[in-house]
């Protein structure tokens, strides 16, 4: 497979924004695809029948859908009112009826997602191969999660594994380096002042172990970016 030169742009624009790259463009396909479904498809057949029999979204993408709907001013609140309308009539009826309401199918954001994951796979893998991929990826602040990182080793060559060992190893390193930094900046003799990144760098610690906050990387919970400027300055013990 050869190097797709839009999933390369895409993975260039993932670099800059630091993390897994992988998992940064699956959050945009997550929240993409949800808007879409808010802005265009909400009274579309398909989309409709394919929410009653998955009752709704699953739990992670049902939060990630409240989150799209306050962020986005293009989304109205009657776009969710619908169609969570029409799922909860169909809990009612299963309900009176002396039933409970059953799950028939997987949530559709889900099984796009999976789809997607395999492309960016493939794709990094196959761009691994291309003379200068490894070294914008090298250069830049991203980390792929462990996760990805032993899915693309798997469909690379012998000669790009060892590249890429190389560099997750580095990049890790970096990380505990600037944890070490920041824990060494809290002692009181110390007159420094710890940088953001160094502030941070337990966050980045967190994603390249599990991964960014998608679907497939998460136990279906959300959460926030969190705010660093209270532990910038030096702390005492």
């Amino acid at each position: 497979m050869e190097c797709d030169k839009l999933l390369s742009i895409d993975f260039s624009k993932a670099f800059a924004s630091g993390g897994c790259p992988i998992c940064r463009l699956l959050r945009k396909v997550e929240v993409e695809h949800i808007f879409s479904m808010l802005y265009e498809n909400v009274n579309d057949p398909v989309t409709r029948i394919k929410l009653r029999k998955s009752l709704g979204l699953c739990p992670f993408h049902a939060w990630l859908l409240v989150e799209v709907v306050f962020s986005s001013p293009e989304i109205h609140p009657m776009s969710p009112s619908i169609i969570y309308e029409d799922i909860i009539g169909e809990a009612i009826n299963a309900v009176e009826n002396g039933s409970t309401p059953t799950i028939q199918s997987r949530c559709p954001v889900c099984s796009i997602v999976d789809e997607f994951e395999e492309i960016y796979i493939e794709g990094f893998a196959a761009c691994a191969e291309s003379p200068g991929f490894l070294v914008e990826y090298e250069s830049s602040n991203s980390v792929l999660c462990l996760k990805h990182y032993e899915k693309v080793i798997k469909r690379v060559s012998k000669e790009t594994m060892k590249k890429l060992r190389r560099i997750q190893v580095k990049k890790l390193r970096r990380l505990r380096e600037l944890m070490r930094s920041f824990i060494d900046k809290q002692d009181y003799r110390s007159s420094e002042k710890a940088t953001e990144e160094e502030a941070l760098a337990w966050v980045a610690a967190i994603e390249a172990l599990k991964g960014y906050k998608t679907s497939v990387a998460m136990s279906r919970c959300g959460g926030g970016k969190p705010r660093s400027s209270r532990f910038l300055r030096r702390g005492s013990r």
